[in-house]
């Protein structure tokens, strides 16, 4: 198995971008100047949670799904690296529209910080924490890769505490001494009599 699709190589990517997402989201993200009759030219800036909205949810959301997936099996497993994937995809794809639309999105938030709908202008400038959270969603992506590669070769959790099983001469499963011991019966006793000579009937030992 690649180092990528060990547990502990999917629990720490997982935790390191989710860490990002919820370290940047009450950060600010974006900063500029706007124009306008009400507001005159004056500075503003938009925090991740308002430049990007859900991205610390997404973050709690990733975190679960990266514990659920590495504590599951079977379907459960595959139902958890599902919402992983999504929950990597929304924060790339939060981060990559504040990067690319910086003053589209700084515009919205000065807006609605006036009570007005639509977007201002803006003239806006990307600070380093946005490029942070698009860091944190790719290693999101990368837990979700390694998962995906070693999930198969995961033992859950219980399969260690399972009984040990032992196979007939015709391939069937056969029980153990593990499972005679839980019925209480004692696996040292192969069935046979034990009963002294002279109590069988034969002639008694001289």
């Amino acid at each position: 198995m690649s180092r990528l699709g060990r547990k502990s190589s999917v629990v720490l990517l997982g935790l390191l971008g989710a860490g990002l997402l919820i370290a940047s989201g009450g950060r600010e993200w974006i900063t500029g100047t706007v124009s306008d009759a009400v507001l005159g030219a004056s500075e503003v800036a938009a925090k991740g949670t308002e430049a990007a909205p859900g991205i610390v949810a997404v973050a709690v959301v990733s975190l679960a799904a990266v514990i659920a997936t590495v504590t599951s099996a079977g379907v459960v497993r595959r139902l958890t690296r599902a919402l992983l994937l999504g929950a990597a995809m929304g924060a790339v794809g939060l981060a990559v529209r504040s990067v690319l639309s910086a003053d589209t999105v700084l515009g919205s938030v000065s807006a609605k910080a006036v009570g007005r709908t639509g977007s201002l202008e803006t003239h806006a400038s990307v600070t380093a924490w946005p490029w942070l959270a698009l860091l944190g969603g790719l290693l999101l992506l990368l837990a979700t890769a390694g998962a995906a590669l070693g999930s198969r070769e995961w033992a859950s959790l219980g399969s260690r505490y399972d009984s040990p099983t032992e196979a007939g001469p015709r391939g069937e499963r056969t029980g153990t001494d593990w499972d005679r011991l839980s019925a209480g019966e004692d696996p040292t006793d192969d069935g046979g009599d034990d009963t002294p000579p002279h109590e069988s009937g034969g002639p008694a030992a001289r």
